[in-house]
């Protein structure tokens, strides 16, 4: 992503089916100084665009599967896939192989992580921000409520 030279805060979006490549980009992008824009499988490619819109992402790391949606809706950001395409898109296989430099970036606390979507009565859907600091919380929370221990595996 850092090789993308997206300003600090860009929202980067995950459009893809359950797989340990979407936890993967997950976490790489929440250790970074971007914000993650979870797009929900289940969507329609009219939600889709407009939280595209909206919230203007400007990356989309997906799979070969909604790659197809994410053209139809006319996508003009940088699309990153899991798997190798035909396409000139790059991919994680690319990325693993080509790209070995560290990579730091300050993130604060009160930083914005993620930006997820919901869709209420209204029909318009609503972004809800979320810091880094209320993700750790969260987490921490969850983890006291089930006893997790530091050698369970979740």
């Amino acid at each position: 992503l850092r090789e993308l030279d997206l300003p600090k805060g860009s929202r980067i979006g995950i459009y893809s089916t359950k797989s340990i490549e979407q936890v993967i980009a997950i976490l790489s992008i929440l250790s970074t100084d971007y914000v993650l824009v979870p797009l929900t499988r289940l969507l329609k490619p009219e939600q889709v665009e407009y939280i595209i819109k909206d919230c203007d992402i400007k990356c989309i790391i997906t799979d070969r599967l909604k790659l197809e949606s994410i053209e139809e809706i006319n996508f003009d950001g940088h699309i990153v896939s899991y798997e190798t395409t035909h396409k000139d898109i790059a991919s994680f296989e690319e990325i693993f192989k080509y790209y070995n430099k560290p990579y730091t970036c300050e993130i604060n606390g009160h930083d914005n992580a993620v930006i997820t979507y919901s869709f209420g009565l209204t029909g318009t859907p609503k972004g809800i921000v979320i810091s880094h600091r209320n993700l750790i919380d969260s987490a921490r929370v969850v983890s006291q409520y089930l006893d997790l221990k530091e050698g369970d595996i979740i």
